[in-house]
């Protein structure tokens, strides 16, 4: 478990410091991922939403502002596509009837 969570920080600095170096994507099970990224950045789940029928993609945010945005397949893998800071809660719900 350390091994991943290593690999996984590695990941995550290497794209945060320069996306066009990096290499490989971070990936665990979901429930790894969702401790790791609560554990680790104090994230939680902001959103989801269905990318295709074997994806859905999540959005995990922090009250600092620290987020990820990871994808999770059939399977149960969860990969990590994207990560940054300054995070803003946006006021629209469309799911909220006007």
């Amino acid at each position: 478990m350390q091994s991943i969570y290593k690999k996984g920080m590695l990941t995550c600095l290497t794209l945060l410091a320069n996306p066009v170096l990096a290499t490989e994507t971070y990936c665990s099970t979901r429930s790894e991922m969702v401790e790791q990224l609560a554990k680790s950045y104090g994230e939680l789940q902001a959103a989801r939403g269905i990318q295709n029928s074997s994806a859905i993609l999540e959005i995990f945010a922090s009250k600092t502002g620290s987020w990820t945005a990871v994808i999770t397949h059939v399977d149960g893998t969860s990969c990590i596509v994207a990560a940054g800071t300054n995070w803003e809660q946006s006021a629209f719900n469309p799911a909220q009837k006007t």
